[in-house]
């Protein structure tokens, strides 16, 4: 009776933990019929909030294309998103977290004489922005850049996607925003 009672509160007790990274690449594995594709887990964090539930980051990737998912697992399930009624998606936090997180590597690695800074009033945040040149969005944002000074330092970065001249841009107007001595020079 005691060794039974011993087995069944084990089996209880590991049903309440989240699924193996062994077992979540199994899953995965078995939904994508596709033999060349790897799946990896490349994080795993606990949920504080919600005992035996993981947040968990996979790479699904071929020899030539990657995708990220993140999941929520606890016990033999898995989770796409856990909603909050309070502070609405969990998923959605942590992923932010976590993009916030690479986005700072990047940033930190960029040389400073890549990054435009327009402002530097100590007093206010600054707002880092990724940006090119031919972007129609991008293009938007410089036609009120001047009100967003009013209360934000800019740093930009210029990551020119649309064509070669996007990158010709960029590079010109790094050149000149250099050898400005004034805000409003930088800004012309």
């Amino acid at each position: 009776m005691t060794k039974k009672l011993i087995m069944a509160g084990s089996l209880l007790g590991t049903s309440l933990f989240a699924a193996t990274d062994a077992q979540i690449i199994s899953y995965f594995k078995s939904q994508i019929p596709v033999p060349t594709v790897k799946v990896t887990i490349t994080s795993r964090m606990e949920i504080r909030e919600i005992k035996g539930m993981d947040y968990v980051s996979i790479q699904l990737s071929d020899s030539s294309r990657t995708q990220k998912v993140s999941v929520f697992t606890q016990g033999d399930l898995i989770f796409p998103d856990v909603i909050s009624i309070n502070s609405g998606s969990i998923k959605d936090k942590l992923d932010k977290q976590k993009l916030i997180k690479e986005l700072s590597k990047l940033i930190k690695a960029e040389k400073p004489e890549n990054i435009v800074a327009l402002g530097n009033d100590p007093k206010k945040e600054t707002l880092i922005v990724f940006t090119d040149p031919e972007c129609p969005f991008c293009g938007k944002e410089v036609e009120k850049i001047e009100e967003t000074l009013k209360s934000r330092n800019l740093k930009l970065i210029f990551t020119p996607v649309h064509d070669k001249s996007s990158l010709e841009k960029s590079v010109i107007i790094q050149k000149q925003t250099a050898v400005a001595k004034t805000l409003d020079e930088k800004l012309k």
